[in-house]
């Protein structure tokens, strides 16, 4: 761990296989993209450290298996995650009908009220689309969930859907402070003395259910949108 971070934030990107999380992961952390990136096999990890309100914070994000047969391995890997981002193809009706059931697995583990969830529609730059983009939202909204739309192949919506969860993460104290990195003070001894010291507008756009809803901001690019 670099001891210049303040903040270790742990992400699990979920949902059916082949919809796209591996991509989703290396835009975000290498942004590079491979039209051929093989399913993952159990869990992938990669790390990411930005600076975040003037605070140094490492992004661990895990890439769990969509497949039945790792559903027991990757289970352990939500303890201390506090955001989620859960992943659909806006042109494969199953992933979106499966959202339900990935999400009560998460909220199993993790509980409603100790993470921040993100749903992303992936592949949006795709023509053959089945699910709207008024669905997804409306799924998102119901469930109390932030949402966007990205595209890991034209690098649209990836950053925004990280970056959004991040800033929802450090929004709510409790779950800030599950973050803290905390370390022993580092102390000094000198000769009779001792001390010590501690160390764009056409963004897509992101629904935040719990923006207030008189707000006549109805989501335009760039912005969050009160639904």
């Amino acid at each position: 761990m670099d001891e210049e971070c303040d903040y270790q934030v742990k992400i699990v990107v979920i949902g059916e296989s082949q919809v796209g999380k591996s991509s989703l992961l290396l835009r975000f952390t290498e942004d590079t993209f491979d039209p051929n990136q093989p399913a993952t096999i159990g869990v992938d990890f990669q790390a990411k450290d930005i600076t975040f309100r003037e605070k140094m914070v490492r992004i661990t994000i895990w890439d769990t298996a969509g497949q039945e047969r790792y559903r027991t391995l990757t289970s352990s890997y939500y303890r201390g995650a506090t955001g989620i981002i859960l992943v659909y193809d806006v042109t494969k009706r199953l992933t979106f009908e499966n959202l339900d059931r990935w999400l009560k697995e998460a909220r199993e583990h993790i509980g409603e009220t100790d993470s921040v969830t993100m749903l992303v529609g992936n592949k949006a730059d795709l023509p053959d689309r089945q699910i709207s983009l008024e669905e997804g939202k409306d799924f998102a909204r119901k469930r109390g969930m932030l949402f966007i739309e990205a595209s890991a192949k034209e690098t649209t919506g990836v950053e925004q859907a990280f970056m959004e969860t991040i800033e929802k993460i450090f929004d709510q104290p409790t779950l800030a402070e599950r973050c803290r990195i905390y370390r022993p003070a580092k102390s000094s001894t000198q000769v009779g003395s001792e001390s010590s010291s501690t160390s764009s507008s056409s963004s897509p756009q992101v629904v935040d259910p719990s923006a207030q809803k008189n707000d006549t901001n109805d989501g335009g690019q760039g912005g969050l949108c009160g639904c």
